[in-house]
Formats: C-alpha cells, structure tokens, sequence
C-alpha cells in the first residue's frame, strides 16, 4: 500500500512538473489542419502569433448552414488571397474557405457571425472577404488591418466604428506610396454594395451618410468602392489622405464637396486617381476653394454628371489631369477658376459642355475637348507660353477607321487673347464658325487656318497678329469684317481670296503694313474701298484682282509704296488711282478683259518726279483693255503727268495691239487716252474727277488759270471735254505776295499750361488765310521740331505762317525765342517738431520733401525753442526749384534720467545623486531691463559642491550690468546616496517582472519546480528504502 502511494505521489509531481513547461504549436504548410474538412486550426502569421480560428454551426439546417467564425489566441493572423475570382488556388485562401463552400449566385460564403479573441492583435488579407455577415464591428486590440478584409461582403448594411483602431496601415495597392497610419486599407469594404450607414457606439448617423471616425487620417485605395453611400461627410472628418478608385462606383452617390484638405493621391504608374469613377448617380460637385487639382480619371464615366462649381475668383484650383471629367456625357456646366493654369490631355473628352471660359492658363493638352459635340462657345484668356494644340476640339478617335469621328465641338464663337497658334486647328467648326477674336497676344496664325469656314461673319486680329498666312481667309463666303492691328506687317497670298461678302476692310488701322500677298484680295466682289497705309511697299500680283465693286483706293502721296504687281486691279473700276513716284508697275495691273460699267478711269501721277523713268516701269498692258477682234472695251482713260515726256512710256492700247513698253513704238493710243500735263500741280484730296472736263489742280501760292491744248499755254483755256490722244497742259500764275511778323513772346514761369498764341500776336499783310505757329525746342546745339505747343521747362522758339488764299501767296515769319522757366514749389513749413536734449537734428522726422542741413552733425542744442533751416525739394525737379534755408522752429525737452534698474538673476535649489555630472551654470539666467540678456556674464563667486559624497552644498553667482548695479544669488545642492530600485506591484497584487505571453511568473515557477523535484527526490528514497 505504501509503494502504491508513493508510485501515485511520483506521478503527481511528474504531471506538476510538465504543466509548468509551456507548449507551441504551429499551422501545417495548408494553413488548416490538414483535413480538407477542418473546422478549426491554426492561422498565425508567424511562429510567434498563436492565433486559431473555429467555425461552429449556427442552426441545425443541413441544407443550408450558417456559421460564427471565431478567432482567438494572440498576436496577428496570416495573410491570404481572395477565395472568389479568377485563376484563383483556394488552397492560399483562409483555412475556412477551403472547409466551406461559397454559393454559387452571390459568391458568398455561409459565414454570418464573427467573433474577434481580445489578445489578437492583426487580421489578414482577405480574412472576412466573400462572407454572409450583415454588419460590421471593430476591437480595439486590433490594430493591424489586411487589404481587401470585407470586400465583396454583399449583405452587410452598417459599420460600426467603435473600437476601429488602425496603425501603420498602408496601400496595398499603390505600392509607390509608402506613407503609414491611422488608415482604412486597401479595398476594406470594396463593393459592398448594401453598406450605407455608419454607426460610432450609441451615435447612429443618417442612413447613407458616410461618415469617418475621428482617429482615421486615410482612405486607402478602393476603400469604399460600390458602396452603397449616397453622401460622404469630409468636412467633419480629419481625412488627409485618399487612394485610387477610393469611392468610385457607389452608385447612389448625388452631390458631393470636394475637399482641399484630402490628398486624393495617384498611383505612379498610370498616374490614375479615379477616386469618384462611375459613380453613376453623380448629378453635382462644388469644388471647395483650396483644392489644387483634380487628379486623373477623378470623376470619368459619371454619366449624369451636370455641373461642377468652384468660385470663379477665389478657387486655387491650377491642374485639371488626364481624362478627369471624361464621358461625363451630361457634363454641361464648368466654372472655370481664374486660377487654373494646365488642363491635361482628354480632361474633358465627350462631355456634354456647351461653353468653356478659361482664364490665364499656361498648358493645353491635346483633346482636352475632344468629342465635345454641344460645345459651341469657347473663351480663353491664355499666357503668352500657351501653345494651343492642333487637336483640341477633336472628335472621337475611331479606331477602326483611325480618323476622327465627326462628333467634334461645333463651335459658333471663339475668342482666345494669348498664345502661340502655330499648330492650332478649328477644322471641326468648319460649317458652324461664326466670329473669332485673335486677342493681343496671339502669335503665329498658321496658313488656311479659316480657309472655306463657309458661315464665318467676323474677324478680330490683336497686336500680336503680325502677319496674316497664305490662305488664313479664303474662300470665307459670309466674311463682313475683319478688324486689324496696328501690329499687322504682311497679308499674304490668297488671304481672303473669295471673300464675297467682304464689303470693308479698314487697311489704315494697320499702320505698319508693308505687304499685300498675291491674290490677297482677289474675287472680294463686295468690296468697295481700300486705303493702302504709307508704309505699304508692295501689291501684289492679282492683289485685288476682279473685285468688281471696287470704287475707291485711297494711296497717299507720302506712300512709300515701290511695287503694284501685275494683274493687281485688273477688272477694278476704281475712277482714281494715285501712282506715287518711283512705283514699279507689273503686267496688266489695271487691266480689263471684261466690259466695265464705269467708263472713265483717271490715273494720277502728277508727283512722279521724271528720273525715275525707264522702259521697265510700267509693265506691258498695265493700262489696256482685252480686244478679241469682236468686241472692244471702249474706256477713256486720263493721265495727270508732271510733264509731257512720260507719256512714251505709258503703255495703253488694246492687248492685240500694244505688245511692248517703247517710247518710239506708235501704237493707237488715241482711242484710249488723254494726257494732262500739270506743271508742278497736284491735287487736293477730294478733288472731283468724275467731271467730262479735266479736274482743276493746285499748287502752293499759285493761281490755276486753266487747261490749254499747247506746250506753251497759247490762246484760250480748254474749257470742253478734252479729246482723246490729245494733251493738255495746266497753266498758272503766281499769287500776290504776303509778310507776317511775329510780335515779341514773353518768357513765363511754368504752370503746367501750354503756351497760348493766337493772330492777335501776329502782324499780316496780303493773305487771309489761316495762321498757325510752328514750335521748336533747343536740345544742345541743335532745334528739334515739337507736335504741340510746349508746356514743360525748357528754352524754345516758334515761328508763324500765314496759309495763302485765292490771291495771295502764304508767309513764314522769322523765329522767335522765348523761354519757360522753373516755379517755386509750394510747401507747408514744418510744425510741432520736438526733440529731446542731447540728439542731434537726424533723430527728429521731417515732411517728405523736407531734408535738415547737416543733420548727423547738428545737435538740437539745449532745452527750450531753438531755430534751424531746412530745404525743401519738391517731386518735380524738373519743372520746379527746390528751395533752401526755410526757418523752423524746434522745441527741446529737457533730458530726463532714469534710476537703473539692477540685473535678475534666474537660478533654483538642485537635488542630485552621488555620482551625477553637475554644471553649475546650466539652466542659469540672467536678465536686466536696460542690458537685456546677461547670462553670458554670470560669474560664479562660490561653489562648494562635491559629487563624490552625500551632503549640503551651495552655489553662489553674481552678474552686474554696464551701469554698474551689481546682484548676487545662492542656491543650495544636496548630493544624496544611490538606493536600491524600489519593487513595483501590479494590480493583481504580483511583483512586477519579466513575463512570457503563454507562462505564469518565474518566481512562481522555480519554486513549484523546486517543490515538485524535491518531491520525486524524496519519494524516490522512500521507493528505495522500502525496498
């Protein structure tokens, strides 16, 4: 019996001592438990997580179970991969979908409850995915969350953020951002389609109001995709952070606020945000003023998207990406903000916008607007760096034709202000383009870029249009107006050829143009007058070639025009054309090959000056008209010559008949021409030419006296319709003669005036005409002429003239020269100045204008009112002096001294160990109200302070200030002994020590040990013993 009890005790104390080893286990390589039937196992992520999971049956329905996942243990579970999908291995799924079977219509799995053991501390990819829960909870031991945890779970309908604990989390997708935190992971509630409503506790909010938990800085990428929200609250959430595809597709989602605060960050691969994408519900979205840019594919394909809002003023938004707003079809309202600056390629591609108004935008992608068929109006500010792009208002890329698709923007109205257009086509508005303004900063219109817009009405150029291309107009049938620049230099060939419609153009308002292209007017058949500007050289070839309505070309005589090419007027029946000197005429420029309605054409060329001529001025039949030996286009043509030894080199005839330029070469000219010599006249602007009789001539202080059929103006003035062929002579006689005086001009003061004259300072004889005065001013030794009387300060001189009349000639007077000096300014002289004993004059402020004499060098003496001089210099020194030695009177306080004030010094009683580093002068200060900062001259008069040894010590410091007040102050240190640790206890009354997560204390341990090993000892010997 005793050998039996002690057997027993043996084996009692053996148990007792295996109890007290702990014991492991580890998932087997399948992540189950080996059977393809497991119901529970081990799912730990390492050897060191002992986490387990069971699933046990909720009802008793063979058919169709329902099942509480459970999992416990401590530490993190394993990471898996979805259990539904394509391609996918189930054996790397969760232990417990590979136990289950999903349905075969919702791909859910029958898994309706999970319960979560409160030591487990992470859950893993996919752990929830594809399950049959209806609602959602969190635990706050939880802290690590895998991607994809309740995606796809169909059933679920609320969330419950109580407890929701995350950290470190990142993007499990968009690997590139490595950013950590209190973020909900990759794809968490990816479509889960019924989850509309949030709950934190006891707080319900408003059923599909999706609301995030203060703690939560991030939505991680596809987050809540599909979800079944229909609001997102940002504005209360403390969310810094979204990822890709985050809310897209929620398809319940109506108006929406995007936030500045939320980074809705890309993944830099494709660069594709596409955090609202599909969310086919959208109808409205207001962009608050602090968002900066809305990313790729932001809100692409939300189908009933009509309108987006920003404040037109105060909005930062600078980038519009890729494709962000694109096959938003009912997309038919945008504000664009002033501050936008780069719209990227397709942002706006087949939306349903019917106007765009852009501001300063610096970059245009192509196709931004591509397929936008209703738009119709476009507006665009533009930077002089904006480079617009040749398929901006594309249609459609079809890609089995490879072309555009006539679905492109049909624009009626364009306008853009700045920017480079060398690539730029409106090609899709061809039928529908009806005015387009060319602002100031436009630069480089391609060739054709309206040619054959058919329904285009009006042009307007800016300074920046320098040239207009080949072919920028033509054929543009319904074209009434073209507005141009001063800036325009060259119109070039074809450039508004058949322009039919065109009935003016102002060429004046182009006063630095120098070229007209071949044909750039040619077939304008509703044109009807044309001023060609001074510095116009050349005409080209058919330049205005069979523009039948042509009445009137108004060239001046200070044209500098050199070339009229050939063909330039042929079919023009202009009544007046002035040919200044010099000018080279082409072939046929005045041509006619078809019967003119106006039958009397005069040519004046009255200023040409005779050394000019050569046979290879005018070009062969520049003044002819076509004979086909049938019909005759019968015109009288009359020339106004300087003299009669031009008309050899005239070449007009009939086109069979004249066929070359050669003063001997005797033609019939008679039938054709009549030749006016004017000796010197020329004629007024208005002149009337259209008379059967010659028109009458001027010429400065000459009288006309008349026309006379000889050489030396013999016998009796023609006064009858001249003859053809013949010439005719102008005669002239010289006008009485005139004096005019100018009376003395007074020199006066500048007032800001211009100098007045008027007749009453002149003295005239002979002519009543008009007097003007004419203003020069000395620049060195020279004059230069003035356009004005003068107003500013300065030496001048003026002469006047006295214009002729009908009978007496006009006179200069002689120069008169009179000055306009500089004013004395007006001022306030300087009052209330104060200083105080002892400063000096710079110390004390003055008015503007006003300066002190000497000021750093001048004391403002003793106290009491004392007087100095100032000057004064007004704004314009030009045209006012500056005055010195004005008298002001300064007041001078007495100087008070103040009591210094003595310094503080900032110190404390110290405790220390023995042992421990002591710097006496740390954390010691010292301040003074005068000084300042006095720390750095803190001396330390005493220190008895040892470390070595426990004990009572002091420090004594002094500092003094550079007045000489001086301070001192002690502080004491006690140096005490070093002491033992002292023994914490935990609250279950335990001393504090290391602990193993799965052992009891290991005191407790060694002395149950020891205890069971003394036991086997002694029951051994008792064995032994009783043997």
């Amino acid at each position: 019996m005793k050998k039996r009890k002690l057997v027993l005790a043996l084996m009692l104390s053996l148990m007792m001592l295996v109890t007290m080893i702990p014991s492991f286990s580890f998932a087997d390589a399948t992540g189950g438990t080996g059977s393809s039937a497991a119901t529970s196992g081990y799912c730990g992520a390492t050897g060191n997580d002992h986490v387990t999971w069971k699933l046990t049956q909720n009802n008793s329905d063979a058919a169709n179970p329902t099942y509480t996942l459970t999992i416990d243990g401590s530490g993190a579970m394993a990471d898996y991969k979805a259990p539904v999908g394509k391609n996918i291995n189930i054996a790397e799924a969760a232990p417990w979908y590979q136990t289950l079977s999903a349905d075969a219509t919702t791909k859910l799995f029958p898994i309706t409850n999970i319960e979560i053991g409160d030591k487990v501390t992470g859950l893993g990819d996919y752990a929830f995915a594809y399950t049959g829960i209806t609602a959602i909870g969190f635990y706050k031991n939880v802290t690590d969350y895998g991607d994809n945890l309740y995606s796809h779970c169909s059933k679920v309908e609320v969330v419950d953020w109580a407890g929701f604990n995350p950290k470190n989390i990142s993007d499990g997708y968009v690997t590139e951002q490595t950013a950590t935190g209190s973020f909900v992971p990759f794809g968490m509630f990816d479509y889960c389609e019924k989850l509309d409503q949030c709950k934190n506790g006891a707080t319900t909010y408003p059923a599909g109001k999706l609301v995030f938990p203060e703690n939560i800085t991030g939505v991680m990428t596809a987050a809540f995709r599909g979800t079944g929200f229909s609001s997102i609250d940002f504005e209360s959430s403390n969310l810094t952070r979204a990822g890709a595809y985050v809310f897209s597709y929620m398809p319940n989602l109506t108006e929406l606020t995007v936030p500045g605060k939320v980074e809705f960050y890309q993944q830099n691969g494709d660069l594709q945000s596409s955090a609202f994408q599909g969310c086919a519900a959208l109808e409205k979205v207001t962009l608050d003023d602090s968002v900066t840019i809305i990313p790729y594919r932001m809100f692409s394909q939300c189908s009933k998207l009509a309108e987006v809002q920003a404040d037109k003023a105060d909005s930062k938004l600078e980038t519009i990406d890729r494709n962000a707003f694109a096959q938003c079809g009912k997309l038919a309202s945008f504000t664009f903000p002033d501050a936008l600056k780069n719209l990227r390629n397709s942002a706006f591609i087949q939306t349903g916008l019917t106007s765009v108004e852009l501001g300063a935008v610096e970059t245009l992608d192509n196709n931004v607007f591509q397929g936008c068929s209703a738009l119709t109006t476009v507006n665009i500010e533009g930077t002089k760096d904006l480079k617009l792009p040749g398929s901006l208002f594309n249609g459609s890329w079809n890609n089995s034709t490879h072309g555009f698709d006539n679905d492109g923007a049909k624009l009626t109205s364009f306008t853009v202000e700045n920017g480079d257009l060398s690539d730029f086509s409106l090609s899709g508005s061809k039928t529908t383009l009806k005015n387009v303004v060319l602002g100031d900063g436009v630069t480089n219109v391609p060739n054709g870029l309206l040619s054959g817009f058919e329904v285009l009405e009006t042009v307007s150029l800016g300074k920046g249009v320098t040239s207009i291309a080949d072919n920028t107009f033509k054929e543009c049938t319904s074209l009434k107006s073209i507005e141009l620049s001063e800036g325009l230099t060259s119109i070039g060939n074809h450039a508004f050829n058949g322009c039919t419609s065109l009935a003016a153009v102002h060429l004046e308002k182009a006063t630095a143009l120098k070229t007209l292209g071949r044909s750039a007017f040619e077939g304008c058949t509703a044109l009807t007058e044309i001023a060609i500007p001074d510095a116009v050289t050349e005409i080209g070839n058919n330049a205005f070639c069979k523009c039948s309505k042509l009445i009137k070309v108004d060239i001046s005589p200070n044209s500098k025009l050199t070339t009229i090419g050939g063909g330039a007027f042929v079919n023009s029946e202009v009544p007046y054309f002035y040919i200044p000197s010099g000018v080279t005429v082409g072939q046929q420029a005045f041509f006619f090959n078809a019967e003119p309605t106006n039958k009397k054409i005069t040519y004046d060329l009255s200023g040409w000056d005779t050394k000019n001529l050569n046979t290879s001025v005018f070009g062969k039949w520049c003044f002819s008209q076509h004979w086909d030996h049938t019909n005759y286009r019968e015109i009288a043509r009359t020339f106004y010559l300087p003299d009669d030894t031009v008309v050899p080199y005239l070449p007009v005839g009939t086109s069979s008949i004249y066929t070359a330029v050669d003063p001997s070469d005797k033609a019939d000219r008679t039938r054709n021409a009549v030749y006016a010599v004017t000796n010197g006249g020329t004629f007024a602007k208005n002149t009337d030419f259209t008379t059967d009789t010659l028109a009458t001539p001027i010429k400065e202080n000459h009288k006309f006296l008349g026309w006379y059929d000889n050489k030396g103006c013999d016998g009796t003035a023609v006064s009858t319709a001249p003859t053809a062929g013949k010439t005719y002579y102008a005669k002239w006689g010289e006008k009485a003669h005139s004096t005019i005086t100018l009376n003395s001009v007074d020199n006066k003061t500048y007032d800001g005036n211009q100098i007045e004259l008027t007749a009453d300072n002149c003295t005239v004889t002979g002519s009543t005409g008009a007097i003007t005065f004419v203003y020069q001013q000395k620049d060195g030794d020279h004059w230069t002429d003035l356009d004005a009387a003068p107003v500013y300060v300065g030496e001048y001189r003026v002469k006047a003239t006295v214009a002729e009349d009908d009978t007496h000639a006009s006179a200069d007077s002689d120069y008169v020269n009179f000055t306009i000096a500089k004013a004395n300014p007006s001022y306030k002289v300087p009052q209330n100045l104060e200083a105080i004993e002892g400063q000096t004059l710079a110390k004390v402020k003055l008015p503007e204008g006003f300066t002190w004499e000497q000021p750093t060098t001048t004391s403002v003496g003793n106290p009491g009112t004392n007087t100095f001089t100032v000057t004064y210099t007004p704004v314009d020194t030009d045209n006012y002096n500056t005055i010195e030695g004005i008298n002001v009177t300064l007041k001078v306080h007495m100087k008070w001294v103040a009591l210094n004030e003595v310094p503080v010094i900032n110190a404390e009683d110290k405790t220390l160990t023995v042992g421990d580093n002591f710097d006496p002068k740390s954390g010691v200060t010292a301040t003074d109200k005068e000084d300042g900062d006095l720390t750095d001259q803190i001396e330390i008069v005493k220190n008895t302070v040892d470390t070595s040894k426990a004990g009572l010590y002091s420090v004594t410091y002094e500092v003094t200030d550079k007045d000489g007040a001086s301070v001192e102050k002690s502080i004491n240190v006690v140096v005490k002994e070093k002491t033992a640790p002292p023994t914490t206890v935990s609250q279950d009354g335990s001393a504090n020590g290391t602990k193993t997560g799965d052992t009891m204390p290991i005191g407790m341990l060694a002395v149950l040990m020891l205890a069971a090993a003394a036991g086997i000892v002694f029951c051994g010997r008792k064995l032994y013993k009783s043997r």
